[in-house]
């Protein structure tokens, strides 16, 4: 029903409202490193402009959409490009087919929207993006009078069935995610301040942000800040009061003995990345240690490090 009802005037909305989302588009295929040869999947793709955006930046680009009117003009729009009609709860994709897949304004749509996002995940490649845009809360959004004033017009949905808000309140969107997070894939435990501190299972996406900056403990408050501002709850294992990080010169003497010892540590520069606390976690083992990855003075003493006075 829905696609009959968003290909009755597909050519009016992709002429007059979907330039709107062209921003959106450009900020959210800038954050997943869309480019050159990169293989994207758009479900609900609509008229085809994020599509478009995508082969501009040399992408090949597939689509999906309920509605036969759009995808119409999707295909017309970006040749070369598989758009397929069909629903975003059973994609017609194999396993792993796409470095990223975005759904901008279309997982609230679905009616299992876990489902929905779980079906995105499964066509995206282990280590690629899965990028997911949704309106703001209806008190924070503009056009939410205008919407209120179409629904009107239009027949009743039936009992339960998802509307433009369902995933808008704050911590909605993560709460699904985390109905969808795979039960297998790439993710590393992490212990920033070492054991009894807290841990985290990290996966490819926090890479994202310290793209920017290279600090785990900055990338870590950059993402709690984030959930916290979307309703999440504060750490269930509180950070310790006092410094657990070895001083500067204490990390680097400590990256000269694991290179010494055979280690691949090519770095000095006093950063902790997660190869060096691989590296710290085999001379843990070694001597006995809690392998939580995190460099102290006891490992430092059991390797014969010289500490700093």
């Amino acid at each position: 029903m829905q696609g009959d009802l968003w290909s009755a005037r597909a050519r009016e909305w992709s002429e007059l409202q979907e330039g709107s989302f062209r921003p959106l588009y450009d900020a959210a295929f800038g954050a997943a490193k869309v480019g050159k040869a990169t293989l994207i999947l758009d479900v609900g793709c609509g008229a085809g402009l994020a599509c478009l955006v995508a082969q501009s930046l040399g992408a090949k680009v597939s689509g999906l959409d309920a509605a036969a009117g759009l995808a119409a003009i999707a295909r017309g729009r970006c040749p070369g490009a598989d758009i397929r009609v069909g629903e975003i709860e059973e994609l017609p994709f194999g396993d792993d087919s796409f470095d990223v897949t975005t759904g901008f304004n279309s997982f609230q749509y679905a009616a299992d929207s876990a489902h929905a996002l779980a079906e995105a995940k499964r066509v995206t490649k282990p280590n690629g993006f899965v990028v997911v845009a949704v309106w703001g809360a209806p008190d924070k959004y503009e056009l939410a009078p205008y919407l209120g004033a179409v629904g009107k017009l239009l027949p009743p949905p039936p009992p339960g069935a998802p509307g433009p808000f369902a995933l808008s309140a704050p911590g909605t969107l993560e709460a699904l995610a985390g109905k969808a997070f795979p039960a297998t894939g790439d993710g590393i435990l992490f212990f920033p301040t070492g054991l009894p501190g807290p841990a985290f299972i990290v996966t490819p996406n926090f890479d994202v942000i310290k793209d920017y900056n290279e600090s785990a403990v900055y990338a870590l408050a950059i993402g709690h800040l984030s959930d916290l501002m979307q309703g999440g709850v504060p750490f269930k294992t509180p950070w310790p009061a006092q410094a657990t990080q070895l001083p500067r010169d204490d990390r680097i003497a400590l990256q000269k003995k694991l290179a010494a010892l055979g280690y691949d540590q090519t770095r000095f520069s006093a950063h902790i990345d997660f190869k060096m606390r691989d590296f710290v976690r085999a001379e843990q083992k070694k001597h006995g240690l809690v392998t939580d990855g995190h460099p102290n003075a006891a490992l430092m003493d059991k390797m014969g490090v010289k500490r700093q006075p």
